[in-house]
């Protein structure tokens, strides 16, 4: 074997290389491809995929507790004489458990905890549109009062 024998084919491999790289037809179907898959991921993201959770006026009878929901007054709190508030927006599922709960406003964080600790055991009767059972959102508020 000569020394140029390799020396050609690193310079065919090269050349090969190089007009795969620059052909046409199989860099042209591939950006197209690219370029519609980058549409429908846009599409996607314009859509809504996320579930669709109804507000009070949104539903023919809106979602209700099955019991009280009764979050226990923090003892450090209620040792001090501290009063307060917690509102929060709780998510109920079409099976009338609690899907989540966003914080609304909240005097101390105590209560906070609390209320979060009665929604984990809440149940409720889901709210209904058009005759079935649909995830809504509610505007739930706890006021602790010293007795």
């Amino acid at each position: 074997m000569s020394r140029s024998d390799p020396l050609l084919a690193c310079i065919a491999l090269l050349l090969a290389a190089a007009s795969l790289a620059c052909a046409s037809p199989g860099a042209g179907p591939q950006r197209a491809d690219t370029q519609a898959a980058s549409e429908e991921r846009s599409a996607a993201d314009d859509q809504d995929v996320r579930p669709r959770y109804f507000s009070s006026e949104e539903v023919d009878v809106p979602a209700r507790p099955l019991a009280p929901i009764e979050p226990v007054y923090p003892a450090q709190l209620l040792a001090m004489g501290v009063e307060g508030d917690v509102a929060a927006q709780v998510v109920v599922l079409a099976d009338g458990s609690v899907g989540g709960a966003q914080l609304k406003s909240s005097s101390d964080r105590a209560f906070t905890v609390a209320v979060q600790d009665a929604l984990q055991i809440a149940r409720f009767h889901p709210a209904e549109r058009r005759g079935r059972h649909v995830a809504s959102w509610v505007l739930l508020q706890w006021k602790f009062r010293l007795e």
